[in-house]
């Protein structure tokens, strides 16, 4: 039956296959993650959690160049593996080796002229845990941008023992210093550890096999003009929707108590659970969606199986949170933080709208379509304003949240479904005849 055959034929393609291997990782690192956080959240106290979570979100939204330069590399790593050219993507693995290794050097310096004015800003009595975030942001460029070579050649077997290394030894290795000292610097020192190793792995991983049997340096032959446009689309849209994501608590750090602010963690966390749950989709549609229209195929049957999966796995812990938001709460963090709960569903509902509006950026990210970008950037800096201006309660931001996702997802969904005028290339079959060409030359 052809409703059968569509079936098996979901289950046999390498989106499912890719999918399963990327969401199995995935879910090893959300469940360590889940019981790093449990333990801290009991151990450091609500006000020590709070520090941990406003710290995380500030690592997460330092991070953007990091995600919007590896956004760049798995388009154009993609590019080049969809046509085969070993050697281009080896020196481009090089070249991309050698950039990140700057931008570590560089976060490092600035660290260290920074990390005073950031204790400040979230109110921090130890300005050492500003100092040993700035050390794992430094290496975690390595390990976001040498990943995406992993994620640019489809190699999603090392791309996941990399996933695995980072989330599941900052569990274990945070777990075991908060234990014997239940300070959040203990925690972010366990985070810096793990976060060295996870790097050092993805480094020698990701090494393209044509590096070691090169005749010889080769030109990669780059779009610059290209790169640039959609450098400024990639960056805009990493910008916006990783802001909406987790500014919202460090403004809650900045302008609540300490207790308000570790209630918020708690309850930011539990929103997250279903924004990390569904943290594969994006990785591969974006180098599924690129190759396809590379060949000059639909990519629209690979933002179909991802929509599904992420409504039928958002509909279930939405029914899970609706239910019974309170046992969920404690289950997540323990009873000091039950207070939370009457926010727990909405904050959900925000971060489900603000899931599916990166599934579609993401998409037209594949497609180079940033049209979504300005009306996307309006509505961030207003619900930005809002939670500056009007921050009385909890519920006050929560509510605020809730009506800033569901425009994102307006202005990144809008036109989704219609065919581009033109490739994600401006002319794919022009980009891999150059590269072909290239190729002989």
């Amino acid at each position: 039956m052809p409703k059968q055959h569509t079936i098996r034929a979901f289950f046999r393609s390498d989106f499912a296959r890719h999918g399963s291997l990327v969401f199995i990782s995935t879910s090893i690192v959300n469940f360590a993650s889940y019981a790093l956080n449990l333990a801290i959240s009991r151990w450091v106290g609500v006000a020590g959690y709070g520090v941990v979570a406003s710290l995380t979100s500030t690592l997460v939204i330092l991070s953007i160049p990091s995600a919007v330069f590896a956004t760049i590399i798995v388009k154009q790593g993609a590019e080049l593996n969809a046509v085969g050219d070993t050697r281009r993507l080896a020196a481009f693995s090089k070249r991309t080796l050698q950039i990140s290794a700057s931008a570590t050097l560089f976060t490092i310096a600035a660290t260290v002229l920074a990390h005073d004015a950031l204790a400040r800003y979230l109110h921090l009595a130890d300005p050492r845990l500003t100092l040993v975030a700035g050390a794992i942001l430094a290496l975690a460029t390595l390990t976001i941008t040498m990943r995406a070579l992993l994620q640019a050649r489809h190699d999603f077997h090392r791309f996941a023992y990399s996933t695995l290394l980072e989330g599941g030894l900052r569990a274990v290795l945070g777990i075991a210093l908060v234990s014997i000292n239940h300070e959040p610097l203990n925690a972010m020192l366990g985070w810096l550890a793990a976060e060295a190793i996870a790097a050092t792995y993805t480094i020698v991983a990701s090494r393209s096999p044509a590096a070691t049997n090169d005749d010889g340096e080769v030109a990669v032959y780059l779009d610059w003009r290209r790169i640039a446009q959609a450098s400024a689309g990639v960056g805009a849209s990493a910008a916006i929707l990783t802001t909406l994501g987790f500014a919202d608590m460090i403004l809650v750090k900045h302008f609540f108590r300490p207790r308000e602010a570790g209630l918020y963690g708690a309850l930011s966390l539990g929103g997250r659970v279903l924004t990390f749950g569904l943290g594969f989709i994006p990785t591969i549609v974006l180098p599924k969606a690129t190759a396809k229209a590379m060949r000059g195929e639909s990519a629209l049957p690979i933002l179909r199986a991802a929509a599904i999966v992420c409504a039928t796995v958002a509909s279930l812990v939405l029914l899970v949170v609706g239910l019974e938001p309170t046992v969920f709460l404690r289950a997540l963090v323990g009873t000091a933080y039950a207070d939370a709960a009457p926010y727990l569903l909405p904050y959900c509902v925000a971060a489900t709208l603000l899931t599916f509006a990166g599934l579609a950026a993401t998409y037209k990210t594949a497609l180079h379509r940033f049209q979504y970008v300005g009306p996307t950037a309006i509505v961030a800096l207003g619900e930005i304003t809002a939670i500056t201006l009007f921050h009385a309660t909890i519920g006050d931001i929560v509510r605020t949240l809730v009506i800033g996702a569901a425009l994102v997802l307006c202005t990144t969904s809008w036109g989704l479904w219609s065919k581009p005028a033109v490739s994600p290339d401006t002319r794919s079959g022009d980009a891999v005849k150059r590269t072909e060409l290239s190729r002989q030359t």
